[in-house]
């Protein structure tokens, strides 16, 4: 297992594509087996989304942060 710590500005929910594992609200932190993930980040106001690939490390955690522009 590892852990993968989101943190988005403007704020999103947070979700991991094919796993029931999400956060309403971020920073968060998810605890996920290591390997290969799509994060979707949407926008809480229009629905929007974005993917992006993130990579999840056994005994680590590994931190994803991102400045949004959406659409």
């Amino acid at each position: 297992m590892g852990a993968l710590f989101v943190e988005t500005h403007p704020w999103a929910k947070v979700a991991v594509v094919g796993r029931k594992e999400s956060c309403g609200s971020n920073p968060c932190t998810l605890n996920l087996p290591a390997g290969k993930y799509t994060l979707r980040l949407v926008n809480p106001l229009d629905g929007q989304h974005q993917d992006f690939p993130v990579q999840v490390t056994a005994d680590q955690t590994t931190t994803f942060e991102k400045q949004l522009v959406w659409p």
